[in-house]
């Protein structure tokens, strides 16, 4: 309204300017019809104008002709006024007279001009040109186009406002849209979840009906993400239709230089698909992995804009970034765990008869934590630390880890302190904060007699409670220095007898229940590869 009020203003100086030097009264009509001169008006003029006599002649003839953009009022045969309608958001008009030169007065005019107190010749002279009647009405005609141009000017304002608050709202949602899809990289926990939240950001801030990203199988790409199509919204075809050309497309283009609009008029993908499909290709290190293709755009524009090109490209490029982030993440996961499976592997090493005894401890205690529901991040990290669970034994005397008889109260007391030595090991080691209950804790027992610290019950950590009972179950089932192998049965039977005063037997129970297939190949691998080393 604003920029209208200006553009008015504008043309209303304008006018002004003109009707000063052509001798013509110009003035504003406020909302009560009362004049607001803009020229130099002659004081015969200002003294007609504001006489009821006027007034009533004027609002008795304002009516006619309202819906013309200039209105010619005749006031006296004498007398005309034009009134020109300024614009929708400013009511009031402006207002000029003119006069003809009679060759007579009206009678109606000799009114006026007495109640004002003027004659009718210095009314006539004071109010400058006297065009003919005709003259007049041409004139209004010509007038006409300055509330047309007003209208316009402000119609096209109100287009251009309305578009530019459209495409400002656009830019700052892509611009939110893309700060919350950086957010969201940040963090490489659960790649393929992660990937589909930044697909379906897109798809809801450009107005897609469909979005999906898909990686190829090339050995460059991260094992998460390897082979994974990831789709949101509403497909139009089956996923393995946009798989397959993603695919396809990828290993037809090794590096990412190429964005591209796929024209159901003439690209056989699109019309199977019904719409424009906008292509992007993913890369890491310069070679093309994946493909984000969008496809099935709503809106008034249902056409695919630079700008929606523009985003997915930059879109494209932060998950080139985050596959990267991914893969140094999966590089450093694998240095972890190696270097932990040397660890616990040097232990193992010092002990033929316990070969591999760390893994099936990891791996039933993994087991047992999915039967008890717990979520897959405390089952790994229960898994981790029976990997690490023996660690400590590294400061334990061969002598007394290979002695084949009975160990000496001393020699005793020295074994049960490898959980602290294990602790004291591995407690500086950020990464590994976690798991230090189940090493410190997994020879306590649930009466309390166990060590190091003598706890009971549920002051076992959870953790130290299913690692006591899969290591348990592990030193039972295989050969020992010391022992043979005890029967499945007799391990089990010896559990079900322990359970209350040796474990949980919440855990007890659930373990019972058990499928050890898993750990009889797991074992019998162990014994075959030990009795190769012999």
């Amino acid at each position: 309204m604003s920029d209208c009020l200006s553009i008015a203003t504008r043309i209303e100086a304008e006018l002004a300017a003109r009707c000063q030097e052509l001798g013509l009264p110009l003035g504003r009509l406020d909302g009560s019809n009362r004049i607001v001169w803009l020229t130099a008006v002659p004081e015969p003029i200002q003294t007609l104008c504001v006489l009821p006599q006027f007034q009533c002649a004027f609002n008795e003839s304002k009516g006619e002709d309202s819906d013309n953009d200039c209105r010619l009022i005749e006031i006296t045969p004498e007398l005309f006024t034009l009134v020109l309608e300024q614009c929708s958001c400013d009511r009031s008009g402006l207002l000029t007279f003119a006069c003809v030169q009679p060759t007579q007065f009206s009678a109606a005019f000799g009114s006026l001009c007495a109640a004002a107190g003027i004659s009718e010749q210095v009314f006539i002279d004071a109010i400058g040109p006297k065009p003919s009647t005709d003259a007049i009405r041409e004139l209004a005609s010509m007038l006409a186009w300055v509330p047309r141009s007003i209208r316009q000017n402000q119609e096209q304002l109100d287009t251009l406002a309305e578009e530019f608050g459209t495409h400002l709202a656009a830019s700052y949602e892509q611009i939110s849209s893309m700060y919350r899809l950086v957010r969201s990289l940040n963090s490489v926990d659960d790649p393929p979840r992660i990937v589909s939240l930044a697909c379906a950001q897109l798809m809801q801030t450009l107005g897609f009906e469909w979005f999906a990203a898909c990686f190829s199988k090339r050995e460059e790409v991260s094992r998460a993400l390897s082979g994974q199509f990831l789709p949101v919204g509403e497909l139009p075809v089956v996923e393995s239709v946009i798989a397959e050309y993603a695919n396809d497309l990828v290993a037809q283009h090794v590096s990412d230089r190429w964005t591209v609009v796929l024209d159901p008029a003439h690209e056989e993908f699109a019309a199977r698909v019904g719409s424009e499909v906008l292509v992007e290709l993913i890369a890491h290190d310069g070679v093309s992995i994946g493909a984000l293709l969008a496809g099935g755009r709503t809106g008034h524009d249902a056409d695919i804009t630079s700008s929606d090109m523009q985003l997915v490209d930059a879109a494209a490029d932060y998950l080139g970034v985050f596959h990267q982030n991914v893969c140094r993440f999966d590089e450093q996961r694998e240095l972890f765990f190696g270097t932990l499976s040397a660890l616990s592997g040097s232990i193992d090493a010092k002990d033929p008869y316990t070969r591999g005894h760390s893994d099936r401890v990891a791996r039933l205690s993994y087991e047992l934590a999915v039967a008890v529901r717990l979520s897959e991040e405390e089952a790994e990290t229960i898994r981790i630390s029976g990997q690490l669970h023996d660690v400590g034994k590294i400061g334990v005397p061969e002598s007394i880890l290979l002695k084949p008889g009975k160990l000496t109260d001393a020699e005793f007391e020295l074994l049960k302190r490898h959980p602290v030595i294990g602790y004291e090991i591995l407690h500086d080691i950020r990464l590994l904060k976690p798991m230090l209950p189940g090493v410190l804790h997994h020879h306590e027992r649930w009466d309390g007699n166990g060590y190091p610290e003598r706890i009971a019950g549920t002051d076992i950590p959870l953790m130290a409670r299913i690692l006591g009972l899969a290591d348990s179950f592990d030193a039972m089932s295989s050969d020992r220095a010391y022992r043979a192998a005890r029967s499945r049965g007799e391990v089990l039977a010896e559990i079900e007898r322990c359970s209350g005063s040796q474990f949980d037997p919440d855990l007890a129970r659930v373990f019972l229940e058990l499928d050890l297939c898993f750990f009889d190949e797991m074992l019998a691998a162990d014994s075959e590869r030990s009795a190769r080393a012999a």
